[in-house]
């Protein structure tokens, strides 16, 4: 018996794709679905990829699926002065927050619930953990570390605050707004990010149920504490993604397999689609 057919391909579009010759390429190469990252681009550019996905999949005459990715409430730094910056292993640096652009040596962080989620001798992960640093100091808005795993940071990149309980709702302000724009363009699915508990996918539902409710809605699994409510949250939704990258930050990274296969098998019984991304093979950054 062939199974093949029985999975799919999903494709996140970035600057390097987004051309209809690229797109063209991609379909025909075996792409179902086409990701949209809502956390970067604007809504402008938003609107002209899913026409030119549209465009490219009526001419190849292969259905495609557009995912639209809510940011969530994803912590990231702010943008640097130069980039990259590279840490070193034992330096001491200053995160900032509430502050988007950088103007001193300090690194900016945008959001000021970090410096509320911190204490000495938290970790804070950047750069999907490529770079840990650890709070020496929290003093109003500025976070004094000393990095304990040097490396590069960029701008915009994510912070991961490894067990710390984040007080921010999974629809932020900017997820709304983009939520509005994805259901006007009538994508086919809209992911979650940061899925915490079922409410979480309850509440998307809800807004979802007098506008759009033929539009999916994607569970995207990446903070532990999704574990402790993932029969409730599968059955909120339709599909649900295991985010390995994130999660793996957020916990021992030992335990990822065992946690996909257990979020798989309770998925397959459910009878729900299931997505397995990101930190696949490292060898695809570079290669």
């Amino acid at each position: 018996m062939v199974f093949w057919n029985r999975t799919k391909i999903i494709a996140t579009i970035g600057p390097a794709s987004n051309s209809r010759t690229e797109l063209t390429a991609m379909l025909r190469a075996g792409a179902d679905v086409i990701r949209i990252n809502g956390a970067h681009g604007d809504m402008d550019g938003h609107k002209k990829m899913i026409a030119l996905i549209r465009g490219v999949a009526r001419s190849t005459g292969l259905p495609t699926a557009i995912l639209f990715d809510l940011p969530g409430p994803k912590l990231r730094l702010g943008t640097l002065k130069r980039e990259p910056i590279v840490l070193k292993t034992g330096q001491t640096v200053v995160l900032v927050c509430g502050k988007s652009e950088q103007t001193d040596e300090r690194i900016p962080v945008p959001s000021k619930v970090v410096c509320r989620s911190v204490k000495k001798g938290s970790q804070i992960f950047i750069n999907d953990g490529m770079v840990e640093v650890v709070v020496h100091r929290v003093s109003g808005n500025n976070i004094e570390c000393r990095v304990r795993s040097g490396g590069e940071i960029r701008s915009r990149k994510g912070l991961n605050l490894p067990r710390a309980k984040l007080p921010i709702p999974s629809l932020t302000a900017r997820d709304k707004e983009l939520l509005s724009f994805a259901i006007r363009e009538d994508v086919d699915y809209i992911g979650l990010s940061f899925v915490r508990q079922a409410k979480n996918m309850m509440d998307l539902r809800r807004l979802l149920k007098k506008r759009a409710p033929h539009i999916g809605i994607v569970a995207k699994i990446e903070k532990p504490e999704a574990l402790d409510d993932l029969d409730g949250i599968i059955d909120a939704s339709d599909v649900v993604m295991l985010a390995r990258g994130d999660l793996g930050i957020e916990m021992p990274f030992d335990e990822i397999p065992l946690v996909q296969k257990k979020v798989l098998r309770k998925c397959a019984s459910a009878g729900k689609p299931t997505i397995t991304a990101t930190q696949m093979m490292e060898s695809m950054v570079s290669s």
